[in-house]
């Protein structure tokens, strides 16, 4: 039996690819930008449960389709390495939402595109 509230189990790896990525397991505060299940532009706060360089699962309370194009900015504090915040932003397709027993929010799974851009925030 699949527990509905449990972040979904990390994907095969898609055709062409090692199957040796490396996923993390990370809280990172982002913002997800898109279009929901009724066809509405949202934007919406959350956090990053898991992330890949394919794959970024997250909650959200807006109901999303699979193939739904999204787009995430992920915001990456300053660090002793970092000198300043970052803002990482992402885009994909949802692969798979499914609804959480205890909230009633969806976990959603994002195939990440390969192309991103890092914004330098100023403090």
């Amino acid at each position: 039996m699949i527990e509905h509230n449990k972040i979904p189990a990390p994907r095969q790896p898609a055709p062409g690819r090692s199957g040796s990525e490396k996923c993390f397991e990370i809280t990172l505060p982002a913002l997800v930008k898109g279009i929901d299940a009724e066809g509405h532009s949202f934007e919406e706060k959350t956090e990053i449960a898991r992330i890949s360089s394919e794959e970024a699962v997250f909650r959200l309370k807006q109901r999303v389709l699979i193939d739904t194009p999204l787009h995430l900015t992920l915001c990456v504090p300053r660090t002793l390495i970092l000198g300043s915040d970052l803002n990482l932003k992402l885009s994909g397709s949802v692969l798979c939402a499914r609804m959480s027993r205890t909230d009633g929010e969806q976990i959603v799974a994002l195939r990440l595109r390969p192309t991103y851009s890092i914004q330098t925030l100023r403090g």
